[in-house]
């Protein structure tokens, strides 16, 4: 249960660091150039830059103004207005290649500043924006999900005439049962104890295979789930795999652990 709240706050804390770097990444990262360009006296400056589709342009003023800025060339043409402002950023859509860049201000200026900054930086920046909002919405997720599936213990445990019976959840899906059994087995015992296994699971809807070694499969026949059954020397270990579109997590359990001990009543005369 700890363990939860601690995986929602590192998620959460993440998520809002992603977030903040996501709109503080600086410019810089994706920098290709910048370049201070003077304005003359009727207040009209240009420059030519070379530009690559999805460039973010930058121009930054040294005091508020209003005016005119456009970007031109190779049948390229972009033309806007800014108001009373220090910066703005255009993106750039064209194809490849050198760019008059000329703007009209209304105030006064002696100069205005421009910066190129590549694809690259709306990439990451947009990826970062991504996986924090992606990430905040997990956290208080895993909660839900938590409380959605943990209706019983993640383990339960019991003793069945001398043999202790653990059942614990592994997954969503999936359980993982033990019989410790009271002595060590020959193999003709364990011969046995595979055939009454066997003879359990088939009186109880399922179809089984022996396999290999000391393995038994066990699949209902209503497709609710799957065993694989490993009798070993001093502990028969049992896999459950529920499926998935009818896994509950960790309430299947209940299920499952009676299940088993139910198999340990009916096979401890092997």
């Amino acid at each position: 249960m700890e363990r939860v709240y601690k995986l929602a706050l590192i998620l959460a804390s993440v998520a809002f660091a992603l977030i903040v770097l996501s709109f503080s990444l600086p410019r810089e990262f994706g920098l290709k150039m910048v370049s201070t360009v003077g304005v003359n006296g009727s207040g009209e400056g240009w420059t030519i830059i070379w530009l690559d589709t999805n460039d973010q342009v930058t121009v930054a003023l040294p005091k508020l103004s209003n005016g005119t800025f456009s970007i031109t060339g190779g049948g390229y043409n972009y033309t806007d207005v800014f108001w009373d402002t220090t910066s703005f950023t255009v993106l750039f859509k064209g194809s490849s290649g050198l760019y008059n860049i000329s703007l009209v201000s209304e105030v006064p200026l002696d100069y205005f500043n421009v910066s190129v900054s590549g694809a690259r930086f709306t990439w990451v920046h947009n990826l970062l924006a991504v996986a924090g909002l992606v990430m905040l919405a997990a956290s208080p997720g895993s909660i839900f999900f938590y409380y959605l599936t943990k209706q019983y213990p993640d383990t339960k445990s019991d003793v069945v005439e001398g043999v202790a019976v653990t059942c614990r959840t592994k997954g969503y899906d999936r359980h993982e049962c033990q019989l410790r059994l009271p002595a060590s087995l020959d193999e003709g015992v364990k011969t046995r104890l595979r055939s009454a296994l066997v003879d359990f699971y088939t009186h109880h809807n399922y179809v089984c295979t022996e396999l290999t070694g000391d393995l038994i499969y066990a699949r209902h026949r209503r497709g609710r789930n799957e065993v694989f059954i490993n009798v070993g020397r001093e502990v028969v270990t049992f896999q459950y795999r529920v499926r998935k579109f009818l896994a509950h997590g960790s309430r299947d359990l209940e299920w499952v652990f009676k299940e088993v001990r139910d198999v340990a009543r009916a096979t401890l005369g092997y």
